[in-house]
Order: structure tokens, then C-alpha cells, then sequence
């Protein structure tokens, strides 16, 4: 890789370099520490440096669907037969809205309901994006949730595609 021959501006090309440089709106909030060619660059003061996220706590299971122990899929007969409405579906959850805590609590109260009055497979609806459809495969994979379920799969595009999964739940011994 060859580099390129670098001149250094004249004057009237860093006094145009400058006006061009108060007069631009920068793509990226995080500006603070540009330097360009030994001159540093104070980004303006209506433009507001971006504070850090927030960080959302862990949840308390961090198993992956890899990992032991974790539900096992459906077969592929049985994802079909759910997707095309040939196996009934018991019971139906929707956590859209639901803030993470609330959203735990709803889902192990669910599963434990469902459980007790012998359903055998549910929907939970998650959303397509955001914390709860990261956060409900590894909420499913918590030993109290887990002794109740015999299966999870994402749900067919009729009930939800990636916003939602299908579970199957053991039969209450």
C-alpha cells in the first residue's frame, strides 16, 4: 500500500478550511476529541455530546439455546401442524407494552396458570425487536419456568414470525 504525498495548506485554505468547519453539522454527536491535521475542533454548543446508554441489567438465566439443559425445539412436523392451525393453541400471552419486570412476572405467572390447568401448547408474543425478544428464551430457561416446558420454537408468520414463540408445556404430574 503506497501513501499519499501530503502538502500542507495555505493560508487562504485554512482560513476557507475554518469557515467550512463552524458551518458544518457533524454526522456523529460523539465529536469531542476530533483533530484534523494538528488543530482540534470544539464542536459548537447547541450540539449536545450524547450521554452513555443506560444499562439494562442481565437477566438471571444466561444460557444460550446451545447450552444444556435448555428447552429442546419442536419437531418439524409439530412447528408445521402449530403454524398452519391443525394443533390448537391453549393459551395466548402478549407482553407488548410490558416494562422487563413486569414482563417477567407476567410470563412466569402464565406458564405456571397454563401449566396447572393442563395446556399443552401456548403463544408468547414478544414483539419483533427490544428487550423482551432477547430476554423471554433466557427467562424460559430459568429452573422454575424450565420444569414446566417441554419445547420452545419461534412461531410461523401467522401467529407473530420472530415477535413470537410457541411452547409446549409437560403435562402436569
Amino acid at each position: 500500500m503506497t501513501r499519499r504525498n501530503r502538502r500542507d495548506l495555505s493560508s487562504e485554505e485554512h482560513q476557507l478550511w475554518s469557515r467550512v468547519r463552524q458551518t458544518a453539522t457533524p454526522l456523529h454527536v460523539d465529536i469531542a476529541r476530533i483533530q484534523m491535521d494538528g488543530l482540534s475542533f470544539q464542536p459548537p454548543q447547541s450540539i449536545r455530546v450524547k450521554s452513555e446508554p443506560a444499562r439494562i441489567p442481565a437477566p438471571v438465566a444466561t444460557k444460550r439455546p446451545g447450552d444444556n439443559n435448555y428447552p429442546a425445539a419442536f419437531d418439524r412436523r409439530t412447528n408445521r401442524r402449530l403454524g398452519r392451525g391443525r394443533e390448537h393453541i391453549d393459551a395466548r400471552l402478549d407482553l407488548h407494552g410490558q416494562t422487563q419486570g413486569s414482563a417477567h412476572q407476567a410470563l412466569h405467572s402464565f406458564l405456571h396458570a397454563s401449566h396447572r390447568k393442563g395446556a399443552r401448547f401456548v403463544l408468547i408474543i414478544t414483539g419483533k425487536s427490544g428487550v423482551l425478544n432477547r430476554f423471554v428464551p433466557l427467562w424460559l430457561n430459568e429452573p422454575a419456568m424450565r420444569a414446566h416446558i417441554g419445547a420452545v420454537s419461534p412461531a410461523s408468520p401467522r401467529h407473530g414470525g420472530h415477535g413470537a414463540l410457541y411452547v409446549r408445556l409437560k403435562r402436569p404430574g
